[in-house]
């Protein structure tokens, strides 16, 4: 009976789902929003791409670094304490959430239901007031074994669409796990459900439990 509320609800669903490159944000998206009838999807990157548009390299020069190599734009060197993937991570992602939070403001305010997805999309970034909204949802998706996540961009790169450089993940991989490690721990201290993606089945079926568990305490 919940399952049917949500689904037939007129209030707007919103679903964020985060996760480091290549952990699977994109598959588990597009499944979930057919499960749940959510004709809008959006990824970060396109966010970011718009983003590119409109703000200058000079003034905002990580933003035109992929996640993982932002740090090679940090105009100020990072002092020996602090970890510099990290910290050109952190930056490149303030900078793509400013776009985020617009999307989600815009979605509650036009009862639009979306699915919005990527590696920007990081606990203790996105507005705390738009999470506490009722039927805003954040996931974030995880992979423990190192091995299982470096065969996803086996996977990725041989298919025909994606035209993504494999060698450039695999160089990248080190980074990629700092900024996956990261997350996840951001994660934990602001209690968002994180889910380890090992099947897509069970990865969907998490999502929509929780789900339905908040629903219920509503």
């Amino acid at each position: 009976m919940i399952w049917k509320q949500i689904t037939r609800s007129e209030d707007p669903l919103i679903i964020l789902i985060g996760g480091a490159s290549g952990i699977g944000t994109s598959s588990i998206s597009f499944e979930l929003a057919n499960r749940m009838g959510i004709k809008n999807m959006l990824s970060t990157d396109m966010i970011r791409e718009v983003m590119r548009k409109i703000v200058s390299k000079e003034l905002c020069p990580t933003l035109f670094e992929s996640s993982y190599t932002a740090q090679e734009a940090l105009r100020t060197p990072a002092p020996p304490e602090f970890d510099k993937v990290l910290l050109g991570f952190k930056d490149h992602v303030e900078t793509v959430s400013v776009g985020v939070n617009g999307v989600i403001e815009r979605a509650i305010k036009e009862g639009i239901s979306i699915v919005i997805e990527g590696v920007h999309i990081v606990p203790g970034f996105i507005s705390e007031d738009l999470l506490n909204t009722p039927n805003v949802h954040m996931f974030i998706l995880t992979l423990s074994d190192e091995e299982i996540h470096k065969s996803r961009f086996y996977s990725r790169c041989r298919q025909l669409w994606a035209r993504r450089p494999l060698k450039r993940y695999l160089k990248h991989f080190v980074p990629i796990r700092k900024t996956h490690d990261y997350i996840a721990s951001e994660a934990k201290i602001h209690h968002v459900p994180l889910i380890e993606n090992i099947d897509v089945t069970n990865t969907i079926d998490s999502m929509i439990e929780h789900i339905i568990n908040e629903k219920e305490k509503e």
